[in-house]
């Protein structure tokens, strides 16, 4: 059974941590990410792939000061097994108008052998204005790892996107949530290698969407429902003789949605 308190008021959307600016007007009636300390988050979770379905639970843990700037320190318990959960384990959000921004590094392990650190700073994951399919942000990076032997080297997109809005929307467990927006969180990653005896990169891994997730916050509630898809497809050197160090494709789908819960805003 979903369990919640009775909101103690309505704060602008998506509220974190406050800071003495006007970013904090309390004017807007929605609240789709509570942000107060002790605010948790139980999720079940069901994935395609071995390991990764079982059960998360994500809470809000206490303030950080970040350059002078207050966040809301997010953490998940151990162990993790979604990608949400991951996602936002040790995270720092603030709220700025109707947007959450993220700050922090997270691992993304591409083909479940390469981790791929990925920085944001105040990066926008969600935005309770934006019409859909606005890209709220993008930030891009490198990494170089060595796999095998074979130098790789991984240029990353982080990007997110404004999905669509629901006066009403029913999760797959038959919760009725009402005022629900989403938004989407989008890795696009291309791959080069360097083969011995050849002196020049080669691309591996065209520019993909290699991971796709679409969140759902319900008003007053949070994250209610992700749903995430990981795909991706090498080129294929088998006739050149060459052998690539990881999986020549993969295809998984991952969803995590709301058990129980208990917020004040």
């Amino acid at each position: 059974m979903k369990t919640t308190s009775y909101l103690l008021c309505v704060l602008a959307v998506a509220v974190s941590a406050c800071s003495p600016d006007s970013d904090n007007d309390t004017t807007n009636p929605s609240n789709y990410l509570p942000l107060t300390d002790a605010n948790y988050w139980t999720y079940d979770v069901t994935g395609t792939a071995e390991g990764t379905s079982g059960r998360d639970s994500v809470y809000v843990a206490n303030d950080t000061v970040i350059n002078a700037v207050t966040y809301k320190k997010i953490k998940a318990r151990t162990p993790r097994v979604g990608f949400y959960s991951n996602l936002m384990h040790q995270a720092a959000l603030r709220k700025s108008g109707n947007k959450v921004l993220a700050t922090g590094t997270n691992s993304f392990s591409f083909a479940g052998e390469v981790p791929i650190n990925l920085s944001v700073t105040d990066f926008v994951v969600f935005d309770s204005n934006a019409s859909e399919n606005t890209t709220l942000d993008s930030e891009s990076g490198t990494n170089t790892q060595t796999v095998s032997d074979i130098p790789l080297t991984l240029t990353y997109t982080i990007s997110s996107k404004a999905g669509g809005h629901y006066s009403s929307w029913t999760a797959t467990d038959g919760t009725l949530y009402q005022d629900v927006t989403v938004s989407k969180y989008i890795i696009t990653l291309k791959v080069t290698a360097v083969f011995e005896g050849v002196p020049f990169p080669i691309t591996v891994l065209d520019t993909q969407d290699v991971l796709v997730s679409t969140l759902y916050y319900a008003s007053g509630v949070g994250v209610v429902t992700t749903n995430t898809n990981i795909q991706y497809q090498l080129q294929d050197f088998s006739a050149l003789g060459i052998t690539l160090p990881i999986p020549q494709s993969d295809s998984q789908s991952m969803q995590e949605v709301l058990d129980t819960f208990q917020v004040a805003n």
